[in-house]
């Protein structure tokens, strides 16, 4: 799973096991470490809530999605989850929680788990 921060917005991407794995019910966790004892967690799992949630508590960050939009998250044409959520302060975080598509061209990282590109568009 890759998260991605810019500014008020989060963008977890997800592998087809992981996607498989939150469709069970699954939580799907990964961490980085920053230094010693310094660590941010992060997972995305499929809940009994009616909307996106996310909550950022004890370096942990946690999406929780409602599974009526994992269900629908199934069909091949939907590609992300999408919400937007107050923060607090009149700011709105948007959250997004997306499939990840294999890159065309040359690429370092391993694509095996990745879904399939449909547009064969380069990354």
């Amino acid at each position: 799973m890759k998260l991605r921060i810019l500014g008020n917005s989060l963008r977890l991407r997800v592998t087809r096991s992981e996607f498989e794995r939150i469709a069970a019910g699954e939580e799907v966790t990964e961490s980085v470490a920053f230094a010693p004892g310094s660590r941010l967690r992060y997972g995305v799992v499929a809940g009994g809530v009616p909307e996106v949630t996310a909550t950022f508590a004890d370096r942990e960050l946690r999406v929780v999605l409602p599974e009526a939009a994992v269900e629908r998250w199934r069909d091949p044409s939907e590609v992300a989850i999408r919400a937007m959520r107050p923060a607090g302060g009149g700011e709105m975080l948007t959250i997004s929680v997306e499939k990840d598509y294999q890159c065309i061209g040359p690429v370092e990282e391993d694509q095996s788990d990745m879904f399939p590109n449909p547009t064969r568009d380069p990354c």
